[in-house]
């Protein structure tokens, strides 16, 4: 370890304490989350303000005894997990999880539908100006942007896939300056006229894209400057899965028709009458289903001007029946406008694309039919790095 060089806290940290009292830290969805230690918290916090190591222990020994060798000890392990960065624009440690996946990349590549809606829309938003692909992965949409005529290309990867990405874009003959940090982390020279970004999840909150966005448009987007998509809209449908979604009440009927031996369920019988109703929403997976309303719009996101928390307030709303069924499951579903005429979209009457349908089970199934109206409410979790949008019918 350098003990000359300054370092100071990645801006993308945050900590949270559990509910038994434990507390955890993570930079990224692709870094595993840290348990504090106290001895973790003090060596973390001593970097505050971007100190060199021996000016960090110097914080700490006079007032605590820090050793030299724990705490060197400490602040490697922390550096190399992405929690405590290099002042400046060095490269800091990639993060190895979820999004350096080689193969998670190769299948949105094949994706021909989300490829052709991103050179489409950059092909009228990039000639000419300074661009910036925010999480970069491999590297396509840095290409498409600097093929399309951008006067200039930034990429940002925070993964092992930045390595790739340095190789496809020497094979593509273009010209890309690749920061190799959380975009929370970037200090360009200037800002960029044009960010692009495909932080869409199935849920599109799930990859941390409100919070990515806002502080990326409000660091290194110029005033008025472009994002590309601009707007997404959040809405959701009512489906049928033939039961496989199960509720409570399938879920007491599945015990009570356990052969010989339901009489001695009871006591798991209770536990399921006890359970929340949220313990019911789970995700199905690739469950086949039928759409039986009419669409609801959850959210409309100006990403132009929307703050982070725009999906915190729960949202409630009616589904319109438009066909006989049981309404046993919800379908959750994106439309992001990349540029005029041009949306990308997962909803369950749109081309195939990578990203699966996002389909939950409700707590209370019912018979529906046309006309009917059924209650629904949205509502935001968060889990560190983790977010996702909730929707469960309302009894």
């Amino acid at each position: 370890m350098d003990w000359t060089a300054r370092f100071t806290l990645s801006h993308a940290l945050e900590i949270r304490v559990t509910p038994t009292g434990s507390m955890v830290a993570q930079g990224s969805m692709s870094q595993a989350p840290l348990n504090l230690t106290p001895d973790l918290l003090l060596a973390l916090l001593s970097f505050a303000g971007g100190v060199t190591a021996t000016e960090a222990l110097a914080r700490l020994s006079d007032r605590f005894g820090v050793e030299r060798d724990a705490f060197e000890t400490s602040v490697a392990g922390l550096i190399t997990s992405g929690y405590v960065v290099p002042v400046g624009d060095a490269a800091a440690p990639a993060a190895t999880g979820l999004f350096s996946d080689v193969l998670l990349h190769v299948t949105m590549l094949a994706d021909k539908v989300r490829v052709a809606a991103y050179r489409d829309a950059l092909a009228i938003a990039a000639p000419g100006q300074r661009v910036l692909d925010l999480g970069t992965g491999s590297g396509l949409l840095a290409v498409l942007a600097a093929r399309a005529g951008a006067r200039r290309v930034f990429a940002i990867e925070e993964t092992a896939m930045a390595d790739l990405a340095v190789q496809v874009f020497a094979a593509a003959g273009c010209e890309v300056t690749l920061v190799r940090r959380s975009s929370r982390d970037v200090v360009l020279d200037e800002p960029v006229d044009v960010i692009v970004h495909e932080l869409l999840g199935s849920d599109p909150l799930a990859e941390g894209m409100l919070p990515s966005i806002c502080d990326a448009r409000r660091r290194l987007l110029v005033p008025g400057g472009r994002l590309v998509p601009h707007r997404i809209e959040i809405l959701c449908v009512g489906v049928g899965t033939g039961g496989a979604a199960r509720d409570r009440a399938a879920t007491l009927k599945s015990l009570a028709g356990v052969a010989a031996a339901a009489d001695a369920l009871t006591p798991l019988a209770d536990a399921v009458r006890a359970l929340p109703g949220r313990a019911f929403v789970v995700n199905l997976g690739d469950a086949s289903f039928e759409v039986l309303t009419e669409p609801l719009p959850l959210h409309d996101l100006d990403l132009t001007s929307v703050g982070e928390d725009a999906c915190a307030a729960p949202v409630h709303g009616d589904l319109r029946v438009t066909r006989h069924g049981r309404l046993d499951a919800i379908v959750t579903y994106f439309r992001a406008h990349l540029a005029e005429g041009i949306v990308l979209s997962n909803a369950p009457d749109t081309p195939h694309t990578h990203w699966e349908h996002r389909i939950t089970g409700v707590s209370a199934a019912r018979a529906v039919m046309p006309g009917d109206r059924v209650a629904v409410a949205a509502w935001r979790e968060t889990a560190l790095k983790y977010e996702q949008l909730v929707v469960d019918v309302v009894s």
